[in-house]
């Protein structure tokens, strides 16, 4: 492998990178698993529509996933910071395990979200 291919491969595995658009934070999991086109509902119905825990969830933090889109929005024109993609960077999940079931979901995902929430404030 030519060594940029390998930059290439190292550069898409990180979520952000300093100097993104601010709203490139939306990709974090609190946003992608819990509203839009590809939530979990939408992708698992069966599943996830159907447990009332996972509902519940869905209830506690959307709320605040549209409070923060609305504070993300207003920061159309900054970019993100090298402190900023770091705090990003730490509360991003990128394992599966979390997503092998419902269950698995309901146990893991609300203190990640919980995290994600805390640090998105935090650069606000």
């Amino acid at each position: 492998m030519k060594f940029a291919e390998v930059v290439k491969k190292i550069l898409k595995e990180y979520i952000v990178k300093e100097g993104d658009a601010f709203d490139n934070i939306l990709v974090l999991n609190i946003f992608q698993d819990l509203v839009g086109v590809e939530s979990l509902i939408k992708i698992e119905p069966k599943e996830y529509g159907k447990s009332t825990e996972w509902m519940d969830i869905v209830k506690e933090f959307v709320p605040e996933v549209k409070r923060l889109k609305k504070e993300i929005a207003l920061q159309k024109n900054r970019k993100l910071t090298e402190e900023e993609t770091d705090i990003i960077e730490n509360v991003w999940y990128d394992g599966s395990d979390a997503y092998d079931s419902v269950e698995e979901s309901i146990d893991s995902l609300p203190a990640i979200y919980q995290a994600q929430i805390e640090a998105i404030d935090s650069i606000l």
